[in-house]
């Protein structure tokens, strides 16, 4: 009888060990398919992240080239009616 139980406590452990075994290997794969995946991740973020920033920067630009002349102008324009009335400091 002791040596019936030895016997499935030994086909137990022989189980169990297989069963562990194959639960590594399956960590395993799923840490290097999380850490592949994250990386996958990061780069589509900085990617779409980059793309944002440049159509951010491409209408700061159009906005910039459209405004500055025309505020350059009210300056200029001023400038120049302030120096008509003599309304100019010496620093000036």
């Amino acid at each position: 009888m002791e040596e019936n139980n030895k016997e499935r406590k030994e086909e137990q452990r022989a189980k169990l060990e297989k069963v562990v075994k194959a639960l590594r290997t399956r960590m395993e794969a799923m840490k290097d398919t999380y850490e592949k995946k994250s990386k996958v991740d990061q780069k589509k973020v900085v990617q779409e992240t980059q793309v944002t920033q440049k159509k951010v920067n491409k209408k700061l630009y159009t906005a910039m080239k459209k405004q500055v002349p025309s505020k350059m102008r009210d300056v200029i324009i001023t400038a120049i009616s302030e120096m008509k009335d003599a309304k100019v400091d010496k620093k000036d």
